[in-house]
Order: structure tokens, then sequence, then C-alpha cells
């Protein structure tokens, strides 16, 4: 909870209260504002390791001074002048508009504007958990705070990641979440109980749980295993590469029977010095319930209201889940650029013309957003109607080349991104190639230009898993076969698996390249029941027999 005088909490719980709003900068005040909203980003269960942060969206009258760019700080207040501090926010650029002498601004705390980018780090390795963390924080402009766990960390786990997941990852090992907090600086804090009580006078709970949430095991993923200490059916679970066995069962023993209510919250008479990660008490049908503040909103337009939730248990708690490489799944990525360039884009956006066609009927037929005002005369324009959704930069009749979707399950886009696409096929632009995805296999098919053509095309993707070998596998027509992967002892040495004509199966150990000629370096290990190609040479002959097959794949153009 912010800091305050016991004064200060009974004007604000006052229906006659008077409240007022500035924000501030080197460059000057801004007190003519017209409505604000202040929120918080949790997201949507209770674990360890969330990065919360909160943002601004503010109508004021345009001020004399130039903010893009520029971090903000916001300060809610009394009619006698006792201002509290609630954030820094820096305002950018692209979501900042003047018109008509007011001026509309989105910003964001140093949690969203400076955490967003990739971490690689430039530590030797092992290295402290407090060194890993101080090179973090340099990157994004923060100042590290204080860890009571600070383990030895031998290897670079979190290159890779954005800075944001990596701060994450070091809060929840230390059993606690991440906050920017009122000055700007990065804190870690678990949920804490402060005295402020929302009883029916003042609160109404349009949602509560039946029951209480009580926490009776806690489960964590490290990618290479999973962890739990404690059973039950309410949990938290959560992924962080850098947990111990030792390590969580000391978070575990911290958060025990830890027990509160998942509900839903609206208070008209808001009280600003509450914050996300304070432990509320919330009257509802004449129950006093324990609510940790998860997410919060501050509305302000004369007044002060507010909102906030709490969140319940991941819903696979009640499942086991399965121990996975997830790092390839949360790193920074293609997809997370995407969509912070969907963001920047759909949030930069200032002017254009929205207009309603009308049908033959005189009732709403089609709804316009365009360039010009005219539909003649536009050129990128967005038609929303019955048959679909779909934009144009060739003008109202089209064609809807860049993205359109239909009503009849046909979906048009210049690029698509996503964690999860499910499917059955893929067809190619090639008429002569198919790839399907059905039962976690992934097969490659082309079909020949004519009944007696071979193919040397891959047809085929699996993983393998054959005499304790696990890997990739991938098969060729001609019943040739490849495959790549690690052996039964989690070495790092690549495994070749090559199945000739003949059917019959041997193995090829040792780091191998192929630049050219086949390079294998190492032992050479050999299992073939059938006795045959036995000479050293034969083997490396078909070798580089199914190399060339590869090969012929890669550099593969469809005949005209």
């Amino acid at each position: 909870m912010r800091t305050h005088k016991q004064e200060l909490m009974d004007y604000l719980n006052n229906s006659m209260r008077q409240l007022k709003v500035k924000l501030t900068c080197s460059a000057g005040e801004i007190t003519s504002v017209q409505s604000l909203d202040y929120s918080t980003d949790h997201g949507n269960s209770i674990s360890f390791g969330t990065t919360v942060s909160s943002s601004i969206n503010v109508k004021c009258v345009t001020p004399s001074f130039s903010i893009s760019g520029r971090e903000l700080t916001l300060f809610f207040g009394t009619s006698d002048g006792t201002w509290t501090q609630i954030g820094i926010f820096k305002v950018l650029p692209e979501n900042l508009e003047n018109r008509m002498g007011f001026t509309s601004f989105t910003a964001y705390d140093r949690m969203y504007a400076n955490t967003l980018q990739e971490y690689q780090s430039q530590l030797s390795y092992p290295a402290q958990m407090s060194a890993v963390l101080g090179e973090i924080c340099s990157k994004c402009g923060l100042t590290a705070p204080a860890i009571a766990y600070n383990p030895t960390i031998n290897d670079d786990v979190l290159s890779g990641y954005t800075l944001r997941d990596a701060l994450g990852y070091i809060a929840g090992c230390q059993g606690k979440n991440a906050y920017i907090d009122c000055d700007g600086k990065l804190i870690f804090k678990w949920f804490t109980t402060c005295d402020y009580t929302a009883d029916d006078h003042i609160a109404n709970v349009p949602y509560a749980d039946e029951r209480n949430i009580v926490i009776q095991k806690v489960i964590c993923s490290t990618g290479d295993d999973n962890i739990q200490y404690g059973n039950g059916s309410d949990g938290i679970v959560f992924n962080n590469p850098l947990m111990t066995h030792e390590q969580l069962e000391i978070i575990y023993n911290t958060v025990k029977d830890f027990t509160y209510r998942r509900l839903d919250a609206d208070i008209p008479l808001g009280n600003y010095l509450v914050e996300s990660g304070d432990i509320i008490k919330v009257t509802s049908s004449g129950s006093e319930l324990s609510v940790p503040v998860m997410s919060i909103s501050f509305h302000y337009d004369g007044g002060i209201s507010c909102k906030l939730s709490s969140y319940g248990v991941p819903d696979s708690v009640m499942k086991s889940i399965s121990a996975r490489k997830f790092k390839d799944h949360t790193k920074f990525t293609g997809l997370q650029k995407e969509i912070k360039h969907v963001t920047e884009t759909i949030t930069g956006a200032t002017g254009g013309y929205l207009r309603i066609n009308f049908g033959d009927d005189g009732k709403t037929a089609e709804l316009l957003i365009m360039d010009q005002p005219n539909a003649e005369d536009a050129v990128n324009v967005w038609r929303f109607n019955k048959n679909g959704l779909g934009h144009s930069h060739n003008g109202y009749n089209g064609p809807f080349d860049d993205v359109a979707l239909t009503a009849d399950g046909h979906i048009v886009a210049d690029r698509i991104a996503g964690n999860k696409i499910s499917g059955v096929g893929i067809e190619t632009i090639s008429p002569n190639s198919f790839l399907m995805m059905e039962k976690a296999e992934l097969t490659y098919y082309t079909r020949p230009h004519s009944e007696s053509e071979q193919s040397t095309k891959i047809s085929g993707l699996y993983a393998m898993n054959d005499g304790g070998h696990d890997g990739l596998m991938i098969s060729c027509l001609r019943n040739c076969w490849i495959g790549f992967g690690i052996d039964e002892n989690g070495g790092s040495s690549e495994m070749f698996k090559f199945k000739p004509y003949d059917y019959h199966k041997f193995w090829f150990g040792g780091n191998i390249a192929v630049n050219g000629d086949v390079q294998i370096d190492g032992t050479l290990l050999i299992r073939d029941s059938s006795g045959e190609l036995s000479n050293v040479n034969d083997r490396l002959t078909a070798l580089e027999q199914a190399v060339a097959t590869l090969s012929n794949f890669f550099t593969y153009e469809e005949e005209n």
C-alpha cells in the first residue's frame, strides 16, 4: 500500500471528498486533466515471476511544452494539496494525438517501456544471480533490487528471452513478482496484507467465487524437469528455467495454505492508496473476504473510481504437465516482434474516415473505414459486412489481398503469426507438393510430374525413438532415411540413422559435418544386425549417397 497517514485514509473513504490529478516533468506541470485511466497488467492467474506493468490513458488541455518521449510523474491529490505519487510513465510518440486544443496520449511505466528488447548476456559463466540481475537492469535503465536467494548460475540460460521475461524468472526464484513502484524503481514482492476494507457501502461485487482458494501445492517446469511440492486441488503452476528443488521447497513452505477469494469488485469511492500486490478485505453478502489485488484500475473524471480483480489458479493445475523445452516458445521470437509491430501500428493510428453504407431496404449494410471521405477516392479501405471483413490498398472494390476473413471460413493474409495453429494440411504454392501436420507428425509430400518419375525429395519428418535413440528423422522417397538426435545417455554427439534400400539399420556416432564432403569426427559406432555394409568405406559411401539425396532436395526447383 502506498505510504500515507491515517487522516488521508479517512478522507478518501468519505463520500464528500474532493480530488484532483496532476502530471509533472522537468518542463512543467499538467493540471487541466479532463479524464485519466490508470491500469495494471498482471496476467490471469496467481503465479511467481509475474512482471506487472502499469499504463495511463490521458486526455488533457494541450500543454505549452512538448511531452513526446518524456517521462511524466502522476500524482493523485486532495483539495487541501496533499499529493500522493502514483508512478512514472513514458509517453510514446506514436500514442500521442493533438486535436482541437486537447491532447490524448498513452504512457507506460518502465516495466513496459524499457524491457521488451531481447536479452543477450555478456557475462562469463558461472555467474551469481545478482550479477545476472545487475546486467539485465543495466540494459533497461533500472536499479537492481537486493535479493535474498543468490545462487551461482552455471550456464547462460536467459539469453534469447526478453529483458522482461528474464526479470520475471529471477523474481520467481525469490518466490515473488516484479513491479515498478511509484518512484520508478524495480521491486520484487509477494502479496502483503494492508489495512483497507471495501465494505458493502463502498464496493459492488459483480463476481465472487463460491469458495476460498487454498494453495496446497506448487509445480514448476524448468524446461527439462517438473518439480512439485505438496498435493491438493489448488496450486500454483509456473515456468522457470532457473528453479531448483531446494528453492521451490522453500517457496512452497512460504505460501502453503495461502487462502484467498477470487473476485471482481467495483469501488465508486476508489482509494488510490491501494496498489497491485496488496491483500485487502472485501465485504460481500455478509462475509469478509481476503482478496490479493492482482489487477487494479482507476478512472478519474473529477472523482476517482476503482475496479480490481483477484484471479484463480491456472486451469492446468488439475492436470500433470509434461517436461518440455518451453524456452523455444517463450524467448524473444519473431512472434513477439510481430505483436509489437501490430500493437504500435494500431495504437499509433490517427485520422481516417468512418462511413456506414445502407442497403436498398434502407437498413445498415456495411461499415467502411477509409483514408478519404468518399469511397470513390479512397485507396486504403476496410470493408465490414455480413459476408466478411477485409482490407485493400486498391480502393473500395479491392482486390482484398492484404487481409480478409469471409463468413464461409476463408482467410487471406500476407503474413500470419501465432502461438498455435491447429490444422491437418497446408497446400504449398506448387501444385506438386503438399504439407501435412497430423498426430505430432509433419510430412512433406511431392507428386511426381509423371507416374514413371522417381522423386528424390523429402517425404516425411518424424520424431524418432528407436532403441533409446531420440531425435529427428527425415525420411526420403526411395526408402532413404537420415536422422539427427542425441544418444541414450543425453550426450551432445549427433546421431545419423541411415536406411538404405535393403532396410538394414545402423548408426554413425560422433560429430558429423557436411561441407561438400562427409566428415565424421570421433569414433564410428556401428549397430548392424545383418552384418552387411561392415566395411567402413562402404558405410561412408552409403552415407554420402544419402546426404546427396538431401542436397538434391534442398536445391530442387520446380520445372515450368
